[in-house]
């Protein structure tokens, strides 16, 4: 989990690397470009970065980083344009309303624009800015209002604009963000908390301001932010194309790509789930659902080899530098921590609302490369014919 924040944390230190060594050639070179274009290189390249993830995420159905590209736009309009003036305590508002509308489309799944899905999801993006430009004045004076009223409570603070609490939202709602299933979120989690950390910087400072100066702070936050979507983009295409969704281990594609690079001593091991179908008709599909989820999650950490999903409930173990012998010993662990694996049904996902805890067991073939077998193609093959003999002899077991 710790790598998939690695580059969205190193993007977040990029505003303050470009605003500390090239703050003023920047602010020099803007100038310079204005005087001979009469163009707002700080007002415009931002922009410009925003859009870049816009097409290749509509490309790739990936609607909710086009709709947090065109919101963030709108925001950083609103906020430095100087276009609307909406009043000091609606402009507070800008993170903590971006933050929570960004957190909404994150927990959304894809279902597209065009229907009453993208609807809802077009209104989520773009009601509270709309009502920000338009009643920004009438928001501010009720929102001085009510302070004044119960200043027992708010003590003349905008606290729902704190920066304080809009990161204690974020960092609550990412955490259960991860925790939800499905491999995007792991991926859209932390790239997005970065994203909203970079809207409060570039619209609130931060208390930055006394540092940098504010105009090329924000547009860096910005352009960050840009880079942020299209690397989202990107990651989750080859996420779709390489890795499996339901259980997170990489999938058939990624497979043959490995296959494709292996030379020297490896083996192979096929593992298949000893009577999934039966499974699946006594306790229903998502319980099914759950058990492939559990293997995975054990193969996953097998300490032999990595684990791919092959298709349905088979999977496939690539165990580099082991001969037959040594895979299969090492395999006996992984098989026997499946088998005294406990999986709890709950009645909403159990066929005709069965209870209480099962098992499953698998069954392990494995063969190596050498002899006849000098393809992986052929490898896999022979692991294939030790996975059915494993299976006449009785299942839960390794044969080679």
């Amino acid at each position: 989990m710790i790598k998939r924040f690695i580059f969205p944390l190193i993007l977040l230190a990029m505003p303050f690397l470009l605003s500390g060594l090239l703050g003023g050639e920047i602010l020099d070179w803007c100038g310079d470009f204005r005087r001979a274009t009469g163009l707002p290189v700080l007002k415009i390249l931002p922009l410009v970065f925003l859009f870049l993830p816009t097409l290749p995420a509509l490309l790739f159905n990936q609607t909710r980083i086009v709709l947090l590209a065109l919101m963030l736009a709108g925001y950083f309009i609103i906020d430095g344009g100087g276009v609307v003036k909406s009043g000091a305590y609606a402009e507070s508002l800008l993170v903590p309303v971006f933050a929570v509308q960004a957190l909404v489309l994150t927990y959304l799944r894809e279902r597209g624009l065009i229907n009453r899905f993208g609807l809802l999801r077009i209104a989520i993006a773009f009601a509270p800015l709309l009502a920000i430009v338009f009643a920004g004045k009438k928001i501010s004076g009720l929102a001085a209002f009510v302070p004044d009223k119960l200043d027992w409570i708010f003590a003349n603070a905008p606290y729902m604009g704190s920066s304080y609490l809009t990161l204690l939202l974020v960092a609550v709602c990412i955490v259960m963000l991860m925790r939800l299933r499905g491999t995007e979120y792991p991926v859209l989690a932390p790239a997005f908390a970065v994203l909203i950390m970079l809207a409060l910087l570039a619209f609130d400072g931060f208390r930055s301001q006394k540092i940098f100066d504010k105009d090329v702070f924000s547009a860096a936050c910005i352009v960050t932010a840009g880079v942020s979507l299209l690397w989202c983009v990107f990651r989750l295409s080859w996420g779709r194309a390489f890795q499996d969704e339901l259980t997170g281990l990489p999938g058939r594609r990624a497979l043959e790509e490995k296959l494709a690079k292996l030379g020297g001593t490896y083996s192979l091991a096929m593992a298949d789930v000893d009577h999934f179908k039966k499974f699946n008709d006594n306790y229903g599909h998502d319980a099914g659902d759950d058990v492939l989820r559990l293997v995975s999650s054990i193969l996953k950490d097998n300490g032999v080899g990595k684990a791919y999903r092959y298709g349905g409930e088979e999977f496939t173990i690539v165990c580099s530098g082991y001969g037959v012998k040594d895979a299969a010993e090492s395999l006996e662990d992984v098989r026997q921590a499946i088998a005294d694996a406990r999986l709890t049904l709950h009645q909403k996902k159990s066929k005709r609302g069965k209870k209480g805890t099962v098992s499953v067991t698998v069954s392990f073939g494995v063969a190596e490369r050498g002899g006849k077998n000098k393809t992986p193609k052929q490898v896999i093959v022979a692991a294939d014919k030790a996975l059915y003999k494993a299976k006449k002899s009785g299942r839960n077991r390794i044969c080679v």
